[in-house]
């Protein structure tokens, strides 16, 4: 579906402050969509697993380097999705910039792929042919090529689900005090990866 009817123009007064609010603003978005973004990707292969009536063991499905690239797509499309979603073409400058902001950050936590690639790779305008294309990019990570197509269409549906927390993340990321979003952020678990 093209973007049309978009849901939020981020205007003047949602701007951070300064440079370092917005790192600091853009961190939190980045973590906040990474951790939803790896949540999805290990549910996706959980319930692939439970389709396949058990022959397929979802621990041995991605080593962890793996895991946290597929996460990174994901994520990174994700925050493409966000500035889509929340007014695409419209979006004010530095709206742009703290979303960039947000991708430099997914480049520190996992350098390859990197965010330009992806975004060049998969950024259009057409939300469904973003997510289809991510969801199966990510999937194409998972060591048993039977399971690859099932991963995909679970990360698509999610993927499709998540606009409104798309949304939600960025307006708390763009509206809390930076010590609620310090406060959120070490609740993000990245152990499982």
């Amino acid at each position: 579906m093209p973007v049309e009817n978009t849901p939020k123009i981020f205007d003047d007064s949602f701007r951070p402050q300064s440079k370092a609010d917005e790192d600091a603003r853009a961190t939190f978005l980045a973590h906040g969509i990474f951790a939803r973004s790896h949540a999805h990707m290990r549910m996706a292969i959980e319930q692939s697993s439970l389709q396949s009536n058990g022959t397929f063991d979802p621990s041995t499905a991605l080593d962890p380097s793996a895991a946290a690239q597929a996460a990174k797509k994901l994520a990174v499309m994700s925050v493409h999705l966000a500035g889509l979603e929340c007014g695409g073409a419209d979006n004010s400058e530095w709206f742009v910039d703290f979303l960039f902001a947000a991708m430099s950050e997914l480049d520190a936590m996992s350098a390859q792929p990197s965010a330009r690639s992806l975004v060049e790779m998969h950024g259009q305008w057409i939300v469904d042919e973003i997510i289809s294309g991510v969801s199966r990019n990510a999937a194409s990570s998972v060591e048993l090529p039977a399971m690859r197509t099932p991963v995909a269409q679970q990360l698509i549906k999610s993927l499709s689900d998540d606009a409104s927390y798309r949304e939600d993340v960025v307006i708390f990321s763009l509206t809390e005090s930076l010590e609620v979003l310090q406060e959120h952020q070490t609740l993000f678990d990245f152990s499982a990866l």
